[in-house]
């Protein structure tokens, strides 16, 4: 059971309070069982065995961002479980948009839906007026093979730097990938997450979160999450676990130094005796009056008996 009463940054990412342009998940994926047999197509890559706890808290995360932010928001749909759940809620949240990306992402049935990439699939559906949005892609997975990474890859630029024309501004960009299923594996993933000022390891109901802040303070948490029968979920952070995420360094100067950085019990008697010149002690006290400063002029010394500031109105 979660006691937790400190806010998580999931919970600040839920609330679409956390100012980072571009918040990456990444779910790490389970091997499939071995009498499972899995066949993909050629639109369909993706087998049946992504991170649910991961894709869940996703899907989870994203309902209550839609309502908390003050922006409307546009889902790009890449799965059907998101696509099934979303659409009820488009109908009672104005400022939700979803896109669905599978139904005819080619444009096979209609040549009018033909959809080319990201900006270009939203922009279908915006409003003349429309000035600010935040953009959801429920899955970079399904489109770094439909589309092609390196087309994908150069689109999230742009949209993080706000360098297409003629489209709203990006306000927040949310990801989800699955980190074990997509062209090049880990070589992608780096790729993604170097554009990403936030990331959010998902792996085994736990978050690595690691956020760069505008003035490169980089801030590394670890949260725990536990998702509820309600489609909701509960955090807590992990205190004291993980490298670099409160552990104490167990490194000590002197174990890896080359030279005695240490002081002997001679050497720090030594020091508690020393008395400095202006250190005012019980045995030392100062002179009554104060200080005196004595100064005697050398022959050389060029005195100037004329008010420096004599030129200034004052």
């Amino acid at each position: 059971m979660f006691h937790s009463t400190s806010k998580t940054m999931l919970d600040t990412i839920r609330e679409a309070k956390l100012q980072s342009p571009f918040i990456l998940f990444v779910g790490h994926t389970t091997e499939p069982p071995a009498s499972r047999t899995y066949v993909c197509d050629s639109f369909h890559p993706l087998p049946d065995c992504t991170d649910q706890n991961g894709s869940t808290l996703f899907l989870s995360l994203v309902k209550s961002y839609v309502i908390s932010s003050e922006h409307p928001t546009h889902v790009l749909c890449w799965e059907r479980k998101t696509l099934r759940q979303l659409q009820p809620l488009e109908m009672q949240t104005p400022n939700l948009c979803v896109h669905d990306c599978l139904a005819d992402f080619h444009g096979w049935i209609n040549p009018d839906q033909r959809q080319n990439g990201f900006i270009s699939t939203i922009c279908k559906k915006l409003p003349a007026n429309c000035k600010e949005i935040n953009l959801v892609i429920d899955s970079l997975s399904n489109p770094f093979f439909t589309i092609g990474l390196g087309v994908c890859l150069q689109e999230l630029q742009q949209i993080i730097n706000s360098c297409i024309d003629n489209s709203p501004k990006i306000n927040q960009l949310l990801c989800f990938v699955h980190g074990d299923m997509i062209p090049c594996g880990a070589s992608s993933i780096s790729h993604v997450k170097h554009l990403a000022s936030t990331v959010v390891d998902l792996n085994n109901q736990i978050a690595r979160i690691t956020h760069r802040k505008p003035g490169g303070h980089v801030e590394r948490k670890e949260e725990q999450f536990m998702l509820l029968s309600n489609g909701q979920f509960h955090t807590q952070p992990i205190v004291g676990t993980g490298k670099g995420m409160g552990s104490p360094n167990t490194t000590l100067p002197q174990d890896v130094a080359s030279f005695r950085v240490s002081l002997s019990d001679k050497e720090k008697e030594d020091r508690n005796k020393l008395i400095l010149p202006y250190m005012r002690t019980v045995d030392n006290p100062p002179e009554e009056g104060g200080g005196k400063v004595f100064y005697q002029p050398d022959a050389v010394d060029d005195w100037d008996d004329e008010d420096p500031d004599d030129d200034l109105d004052i």
